[in-house]
Protein backbone atom coordinates (compact mmCIF):
# COMPACT_ATOMS: atom_id res chain seq x y z
CA UNK A 1 0.00 0.00 0.00
CA UNK A 2 2.74 2.43 0.97
CA UNK A 3 4.76 1.70 -2.19
CA UNK A 4 1.66 2.20 -4.34
CA UNK A 5 0.94 5.57 -2.78
CA UNK A 6 4.57 6.67 -3.16
CA UNK A 7 4.59 5.68 -6.81
CA UNK A 8 1.34 7.51 -7.38
CA UNK A 9 2.70 10.67 -5.81
CA UNK A 10 5.88 10.68 -7.94
CA UNK A 11 4.20 9.77 -11.20
CA UNK A 12 1.28 12.15 -10.94
CA UNK A 13 2.51 15.16 -9.04
CA UNK A 14 6.07 14.79 -7.74
CA UNK A 15 7.21 14.73 -4.17
CA UNK A 16 5.40 16.89 -1.63
CA UNK A 17 6.87 17.83 1.69
CA UNK A 18 4.37 17.61 4.55
CA UNK A 19 5.80 19.76 7.30
CA UNK A 20 5.44 19.40 11.00
CA UNK A 21 2.17 20.48 12.56
CA UNK A 22 1.65 24.20 12.16
CA UNK A 23 0.95 26.22 15.26
CA UNK A 24 -1.70 28.93 15.28
CA UNK A 25 -0.63 32.22 16.85
CA UNK A 26 -4.16 33.60 17.21
CA UNK A 27 -3.87 36.26 14.48
CA UNK A 28 -6.34 35.89 11.61
CA UNK A 29 -4.70 36.48 8.25
CA UNK A 30 -5.93 39.35 6.12
CA UNK A 31 -4.47 37.74 3.00
CA UNK A 32 -6.82 37.48 0.03
CA UNK A 33 -4.34 36.28 -2.59
CA UNK A 34 -3.84 32.49 -2.72
CA UNK A 35 -1.20 31.53 -0.12
CA UNK A 36 2.15 30.14 -1.27
CA UNK A 37 2.29 27.65 1.62
CA UNK A 38 -0.95 25.75 2.19
CA UNK A 39 -2.03 24.75 5.68
CA UNK A 40 -4.21 21.66 5.47
CA UNK A 41 -6.73 21.11 8.26
CA UNK A 42 -6.60 17.42 9.21
CA UNK A 43 -8.38 15.33 11.84
CA UNK A 44 -6.95 12.86 14.33
CA UNK A 45 -9.97 10.55 13.81
CA UNK A 46 -9.17 7.88 11.21
CA UNK A 47 -11.09 8.36 7.95
CA UNK A 48 -9.50 7.17 4.71
CA UNK A 49 -12.09 9.11 2.71
CA UNK A 50 -10.83 12.49 3.90
CA UNK A 51 -7.59 13.61 5.58
CA UNK A 52 -6.27 12.46 8.95
CA UNK A 53 -3.00 12.11 10.82
CA UNK A 54 -1.97 8.52 11.54
CA UNK A 55 -1.34 8.39 15.30
CA UNK A 56 1.26 5.62 14.93
CA UNK A 57 3.40 7.21 12.20
CA UNK A 58 2.47 10.89 12.20
CA UNK A 59 1.81 10.56 8.47
CA UNK A 60 -1.09 12.49 6.93
CA UNK A 61 -3.24 10.01 5.03
CA UNK A 62 -6.52 9.66 3.14
CA UNK A 63 -7.90 10.32 -0.32
CA UNK A 64 -8.50 13.99 0.44
CA UNK A 65 -5.02 14.41 1.88
CA UNK A 66 -3.41 12.89 -1.22
CA UNK A 67 -5.43 15.16 -3.50
CA UNK A 68 -4.43 18.21 -1.48
CA UNK A 69 -0.79 17.09 -1.79
CA UNK A 70 -1.18 16.68 -5.56
CA UNK A 71 -2.67 20.18 -5.82
CA UNK A 72 0.17 21.66 -3.77
CA UNK A 73 2.79 19.93 -5.91
CA UNK A 74 1.13 20.99 -9.16
CA UNK A 75 1.03 24.63 -8.07
CA UNK A 76 4.52 24.71 -6.51
CA UNK A 77 3.36 25.07 -2.92
CA UNK A 78 4.34 23.38 0.30
CA UNK A 79 1.69 21.66 2.40
CA UNK A 80 1.61 21.82 6.19
CA UNK A 81 -0.91 19.86 8.30
CA UNK A 82 -2.81 21.57 11.11
CA UNK A 83 -4.30 19.01 13.49
CA UNK A 84 -7.85 18.97 14.92
CA UNK A 85 -9.71 16.24 16.81
CA UNK A 86 -12.50 15.84 14.24
CA UNK A 87 -13.47 17.07 10.79
CA UNK A 88 -16.35 19.23 12.18
CA UNK A 89 -13.83 20.89 14.54
CA UNK A 90 -11.91 22.11 11.49
CA UNK A 91 -14.96 23.98 10.22
CA UNK A 92 -15.57 25.42 13.68
CA UNK A 93 -12.13 27.05 13.50
CA UNK A 94 -12.60 28.32 9.94
CA UNK A 95 -12.56 32.02 10.80
CA UNK A 96 -9.53 31.82 13.09
CA UNK A 97 -7.04 32.01 10.21
CA UNK A 98 -5.37 28.71 11.15
CA UNK A 99 -5.84 26.74 7.91
CA UNK A 100 -6.11 27.37 4.16
CA UNK A 101 -7.67 24.18 2.79
CA UNK A 102 -9.69 21.36 4.28
CA UNK A 103 -11.61 18.28 3.18
CA UNK A 104 -15.30 18.52 4.11
CA UNK A 105 -18.75 17.07 3.33
CA UNK A 106 -20.75 19.31 0.99
CA UNK A 107 -23.72 19.88 3.29
CA UNK A 108 -21.65 20.77 6.34
CA UNK A 109 -19.36 23.05 4.33
CA UNK A 110 -22.30 24.96 2.89
CA UNK A 111 -23.95 25.30 6.30
CA UNK A 112 -20.72 26.81 7.67
CA UNK A 113 -20.43 29.11 4.61
CA UNK A 114 -17.04 27.72 3.66
CA UNK A 115 -15.89 28.20 0.06
CA UNK A 116 -16.64 24.81 -1.50
CA UNK A 117 -14.34 24.21 -4.47
CA UNK A 118 -16.07 21.07 -5.69
CA UNK A 119 -16.63 17.42 -4.86
CA UNK A 120 -14.07 14.69 -5.49
CA UNK A 121 -16.11 11.64 -4.48
CA UNK A 122 -19.45 10.38 -3.19
CA UNK A 123 -19.61 8.18 -0.09
CA UNK A 124 -22.37 5.79 1.01
CA UNK A 125 -23.76 6.16 4.53
CA UNK A 126 -25.18 2.98 6.07
CA UNK A 127 -25.34 0.80 9.22
CA UNK A 128 -23.26 -1.78 11.05
CA UNK A 129 -25.40 -4.40 12.85
CA UNK A 130 -24.79 -7.75 14.61
CA UNK A 131 -24.49 -10.73 12.28
CA UNK A 132 -27.69 -12.28 13.64
CA UNK A 133 -29.66 -9.01 13.47
CA UNK A 134 -33.05 -9.20 11.70
CA UNK A 135 -32.20 -5.93 9.93
CA UNK A 136 -30.84 -6.38 6.40
CA UNK A 137 -31.89 -3.15 4.71
CA UNK A 138 -31.96 0.47 5.85
CA UNK A 139 -35.76 0.66 5.96
CA UNK A 140 -35.87 -2.28 8.39
CA UNK A 141 -34.32 -0.20 11.18
CA UNK A 142 -36.73 2.70 11.29
CA UNK A 143 -39.16 1.23 13.81
CA UNK A 144 -40.03 1.82 17.47
CA UNK A 145 -37.54 0.45 19.98
CA UNK A 146 -34.56 0.52 17.61
CA UNK A 147 -31.62 2.57 18.89
CA UNK A 148 -29.06 3.88 16.41
CA UNK A 149 -25.70 5.39 17.37
CA UNK A 150 -24.12 8.09 15.20
CA UNK A 151 -21.18 10.50 15.47
CA UNK A 152 -22.42 13.96 16.41
CA UNK A 153 -22.38 16.71 13.74
CA UNK A 154 -21.43 14.35 10.91
CA UNK A 155 -23.20 13.84 7.56
CA UNK A 156 -24.84 10.69 8.91
CA UNK A 157 -26.17 12.64 11.91
CA UNK A 158 -27.71 15.35 9.73
CA UNK A 159 -29.19 12.88 7.28
CA UNK A 160 -30.69 10.55 9.89
CA UNK A 161 -32.12 13.48 11.85
CA UNK A 162 -34.22 14.23 8.77
CA UNK A 163 -34.94 10.65 7.71
CA UNK A 164 -35.80 8.70 10.85
CA UNK A 165 -39.46 8.68 11.85
CA UNK A 166 -39.60 6.00 14.58
CA UNK A 167 -36.11 4.78 15.55
CA UNK A 168 -34.21 6.55 18.36
CA UNK A 169 -31.05 8.37 17.26
CA UNK A 170 -28.29 8.59 19.85
CA UNK A 171 -25.24 10.82 19.32
CA UNK A 172 -21.65 10.18 20.36
CA UNK A 173 -18.84 12.70 20.82
CA UNK A 174 -16.23 9.94 20.48
CA UNK A 175 -14.11 10.58 17.36
CA UNK A 176 -14.28 8.22 14.39
CA UNK A 177 -15.43 4.62 14.60
CA UNK A 178 -14.71 4.56 18.33
CA UNK A 179 -18.34 5.66 18.57
CA UNK A 180 -19.34 2.09 17.64
CA UNK A 181 -18.49 0.75 21.11
CA UNK A 182 -22.13 0.96 22.37
CA UNK A 183 -23.08 -1.40 19.52
CA UNK A 184 -20.43 -3.90 20.58
CA UNK A 185 -21.66 -3.60 24.17
CA UNK A 186 -25.23 -4.39 23.09
CA UNK A 187 -26.54 -0.93 24.08
CA UNK A 188 -27.83 -0.03 20.60
CA UNK A 189 -29.07 -2.02 17.60
CA UNK A 190 -26.98 -0.27 14.91
CA UNK A 191 -24.13 2.15 14.30
CA UNK A 192 -24.34 4.64 11.41
CA UNK A 193 -21.18 5.66 9.54
CA UNK A 194 -19.72 5.65 6.03
CA UNK A 195 -19.47 2.28 4.27
CA UNK A 196 -15.66 2.35 4.08
CA UNK A 197 -15.31 2.73 7.84
CA UNK A 198 -17.96 0.12 8.57
CA UNK A 199 -16.41 -2.46 6.27
CA UNK A 200 -13.16 -2.02 8.19
CA UNK A 201 -14.97 -2.51 11.51
CA UNK A 202 -16.73 -5.64 10.24
CA UNK A 203 -13.35 -7.12 9.34
CA UNK A 204 -11.94 -6.31 12.78
CA UNK A 205 -14.91 -7.48 14.84
CA UNK A 206 -16.24 -11.01 14.32
CA UNK A 207 -20.03 -11.24 14.43
CA UNK A 208 -20.94 -7.95 12.72
CA UNK A 209 -21.97 -7.05 9.16
CA UNK A 210 -22.74 -3.99 7.07
CA UNK A 211 -26.32 -3.44 5.89
CA UNK A 212 -26.76 -4.02 2.16
CA UNK A 213 -28.07 -0.63 1.01
CA UNK A 214 -27.53 2.97 2.17
CA UNK A 215 -29.67 5.71 3.69
CA UNK A 216 -27.78 8.54 1.95
CA UNK A 217 -24.83 9.39 -0.26
CA UNK A 218 -22.50 12.16 0.93
CA UNK A 219 -20.39 14.30 -1.39
CA UNK A 220 -16.89 15.08 -0.13
CA UNK A 221 -14.91 18.04 -1.43
CA UNK A 222 -12.14 20.52 -0.77
CA UNK A 223 -12.90 23.89 0.82
CA UNK A 224 -11.18 27.19 1.54
CA UNK A 225 -12.08 29.82 4.16
CA UNK A 226 -14.11 32.93 3.24
CA UNK A 227 -11.94 35.55 1.55
CA UNK A 228 -9.95 32.98 -0.46
CA UNK A 229 -12.06 33.02 -3.63
CA UNK A 230 -8.99 32.89 -5.89
CA UNK A 231 -7.77 29.75 -4.10
CA UNK A 232 -11.27 28.28 -4.36
CA UNK A 233 -11.19 28.74 -8.14
CA UNK A 234 -7.74 27.15 -8.40
CA UNK A 235 -8.95 24.16 -6.39
CA UNK A 236 -12.08 23.85 -8.52
CA UNK A 237 -10.07 23.76 -11.75
CA UNK A 238 -7.69 21.19 -10.24
CA UNK A 239 -10.54 18.90 -9.14
CA UNK A 240 -12.16 19.02 -12.57
CA UNK A 241 -8.86 18.04 -14.20
CA UNK A 242 -8.33 15.32 -11.60
CA UNK A 243 -11.73 13.79 -12.35
CA UNK A 244 -11.13 13.79 -16.10
CA UNK A 245 -7.57 12.47 -15.92
CA UNK A 246 -8.37 9.56 -13.62
CA UNK A 247 -6.24 10.93 -10.78
CA UNK A 248 -9.08 10.74 -8.26
CA UNK A 249 -9.88 7.10 -9.08
CA UNK A 250 -6.19 6.22 -8.84
CA UNK A 251 -5.99 7.95 -5.46
CA UNK A 252 -9.06 6.06 -4.23
CA UNK A 253 -7.52 2.77 -5.38
CA UNK A 254 -4.15 3.58 -3.81
CA UNK A 255 -5.84 4.14 -0.45
CA UNK A 256 -7.83 0.91 -0.74
CA UNK A 257 -11.12 2.75 -0.19
CA UNK A 258 -14.42 0.92 -0.82
CA UNK A 259 -18.07 1.97 -1.05
CA UNK A 260 -17.31 5.24 -2.89
CA UNK A 261 -17.36 6.62 -6.41
CA UNK A 262 -15.69 9.53 -8.17
CA UNK A 263 -17.87 12.66 -8.22
CA UNK A 264 -19.25 13.68 -11.57
CA UNK A 265 -17.71 16.53 -13.55
CA UNK A 266 -19.21 19.83 -12.48
CA UNK A 267 -20.05 18.69 -8.95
Amino acid sequence: MQSTRMALAFILCGAVLLGTLATYDGRASAQTDPPSALRLGVASAVNLNTAFQDAATGQVRGVGADLAAAFAAETGRTLEPVLYVTTPAILSAMNEGAWDVSVQPLEQAQAAEALYAGSYMAVEQTYLVPEDSPFHRVADLDRPGVRIMVNRATPADAQLTRLLAQAELQRSDTPGTGAAEPLFAGEVEAYAFNREGLLGLAEQRVGYRVVEDNFAVTELGIVAPPGQEALQEELHEFLERAKGSGLIQQTIDANGVRGVQVAALGQ
